[in-house]
């Protein structure tokens, strides 16, 4: 299933808003530069997110540059984990975007760039 892309504009803002206070200090270039659909559209059927709480989708995230390299952008996997008040907006299906969490903290977020996988939980 396609994920509604006001929301995908809106989780990408608000996880580079995170990066950018991450308490890795070497995460803090990294930002997000985009959200899309996961690769199989069968990840996101209700029946599936119904069971695992969970969206599956893909983050294109720059890594940002360091000295003497140039700015890497990379495809990540993206988990949404769907906390009790996003999970009953996704069954009725309202929007979830007043459920991601505010970008000036990061404890919502996990990035792991070695295994390319961000996992986000929203409220």
């Amino acid at each position: 299933m396609t994920l509604p892309r006001n929301f995908c504009e809106h989780l990408e803002w608000r996880l580079s808003g995170a990066l950018s206070y991450a308490r890795d200090k070497s995460l803090r270039r990294y930002w997000c530069d985009g959200i899309l659909d996961p690769e199989l559209d069968a990840d996101n059927w209700p029946v599936l997110v119904r069971q695992s709480r969970q969206l599956k989708a893909q983050a294109w995230i720059d890594e940002g540059r360091t000295k003497g390299q140039n700015a890497t952008q990379r495809i990540y996997q993206l988990t949404i984990n769907l906390g009790p008040a996003a999970f009953a907006a996704y069954v009725l299906g309202n929007s979830l975007d007043k459920f991601v969490p505010d970008s000036g903290y990061d404890d919502w977020v996990f990035i792991s760039p070695d295994k390319r996988i961000v996992e986000v939980w929203l409220l």
